[in-house]
């Protein structure tokens, strides 16, 4: 996490004695913290406009892919609304100002960010899944339930892997001397990187596989859904979730492998000025999602609905995907039954 370092003497996340904080308290701002700000902002404005776009319409509200798009979406809004705010704090002020409690906080809201991630897209794909190969399951009440509890599947999961790594792995050093940093036994480091990225990243390409696949085989079924509730293109979803995986998985994995380098060879200082780089790749994922979710067209439309009121009448989702479809085949069958040829 970002506020890991590496002592090798210990084998455990510390800050060498060199960077110990100044303990006066005083903001130290530099130029180096503007892009972090900004970074901030452009991660708690592109995630909040994105889950507003989605909930304001009401048939983006009843699609369970959009809300599982929304559920992403309040992981960047932890990372850029508690994370990042006190991350910025403690380094302007080369120390940490609040109590102990709040650091414990901190770092487990830190360790949460990339485990929910990955386990958000895991079980996006397995709502696909159940879809693609039971398209009925798409109607009736049993959806909502289903639904629900496959929104709060990866905020639980997330919490019985980071709970008992945190409680049970880290060294109980907490703030000492003015300094807040993850201090984890070795063990429990490699056990989070393998709870929480590895065995459920694996999980989730392999489960892609299958939903992509089913997919294919399935394709002219599925276009029978196009009026239920679950009438969005299904090939834009399973691009979409191809594309996802490949951000939120990559952007993690320079992370998690300097994690597993670190605990074979910890004398190697290779290893950790590589590490910054790999804890803001995956920091990076919160700004990008909401940009690559931008490439569904439908979303790009809720969007535009929402910031821009030039759009508002052209782009209402709930006029668009209801009324137009049902305009549409009034047309079409006006045209059909009034052709010149009908009267031939």
């Amino acid at each position: 996490m970002a506020n890991s370092q590496s002592n090798n003497d210990n084998n455990y996340y510390t800050e060498p004695e060199s960077v110990r904080p100044s303990k006066d308290g005083s903001l130290k701002f530099s130029p180096i913290e503007i892009p972090v700000i900004l970074f901030t902002v452009w991660v708690l404005f592109s995630n909040l406009t994105l889950i507003l776009a989605i909930l304001r319409s009401e048939h983006r509200r009843k699609i369970s892919f959009n809300l599982h798009v929304c559920n992403l979406c309040v992981v960047g809004l932890l990372l850029g609304g508690l994370v990042l705010p006190l991350l910025m704090e403690f380094r302007l002020r080369d120390v940490w100002f609040h109590d102990e409690n709040l650091c414990r906080v901190w770092l487990m809201a830190d360790m949460m960010v990339s485990t929910v991630s990955i386990l958000t897209i895991g079980v996006m794909i397995f709502d696909r899944f159940v879809l693609f190969s039971c398209p009925g399951s798409a109607e009736g009440g049993c959806k909502f339930v289903v639904s629900a509890i496959l929104i709060i599947l990866p905020w639980a999961g997330g919490a019985s892997i980071v709970l008992p790594v945190y409680l049970f792995g880290e060294t109980g050093s907490g703030v000492v001397e003015g300094y807040c940093f993850l201090h984890l036994e070795p063990v429990y480091s490699i056990a989070s990187e393998l709870a929480g990225y590895a065995v459920p990243g694996l999980a989730a390409l392999g489960l892609l596989v299958a939903t992509t696949l089913t997919f294919c085989v399935r394709r002219e079924e599925l276009r029978e859904m196009d009026y239920s509730e679950e009438r969005e293109h299904k090939g834009w979803q399973v691009l979409m979730l191809w594309i996802m995986s490949l951000a939120v998985l990559g952007l993690w994995c320079p992370f998690a492998v300097l994690h597993v380098l670190i605990f074979f060879a910890p004398g190697t200082p290779s290893f950790y000025s590589w590490l910054t780089f790999a804890i803001w790749s995956g920091y990076a994922n919160a700004g990008l999602n909401p940009i690559l979710w931008m490439i569904m067209p439908k979303l790009r439309q809720s969007v535009k609905a929402l910031c821009c009121c030039c759009y508002k009448h052209r782009y209402d989702d709930d006029e668009d995907d209801v009324s137009v479809f049902e305009e549409d085949d009034e047309t079409n069958a006006a045209m059909i039954e009034f052709h010149p040829k009908n009267y031939n």
